[in-house]
């Protein structure tokens, strides 16, 4: 029963991460032929300084919270529902 669960959620991932590849090749294949050279690279410059915000301000902290909740959660520091007082 696990099992089957577990397959049906890797389906779903796996087809969503291969439908958001799809919309970002073809959004990137429209910008490059509606904009000129030089607008191209100013998106390109922009978009790279917030992907760069993006990983510092939110990918290294969240990899923190998952990695110290997880620790804290099997020694069973914090409660199954933090949120919850007591």
């Amino acid at each position: 029963m696990l099992f089957k669960g577990t397959v049906k959620t890797y389906t779903f991932l796996v087809a969503m991460n291969v439908s958001v590849a799809m919309i970002a090749i073809s959004t990137s294949i429209l910008i490059t032929h509606a904009v000129a050279p030089e607008e191209y690279g100013k998106y390109n410059l922009y978009l790279s300084l917030i992907s760069l915000a993006v990983m510092i301000f939110i990918a290294w902290p969240n990899a923190a919270l998952l990695r110290f909740a997880r620790e804290n959660w099997s020694q069973k520091i914090i409660s199954e529902k933090p949120w919850l007082p007591g």
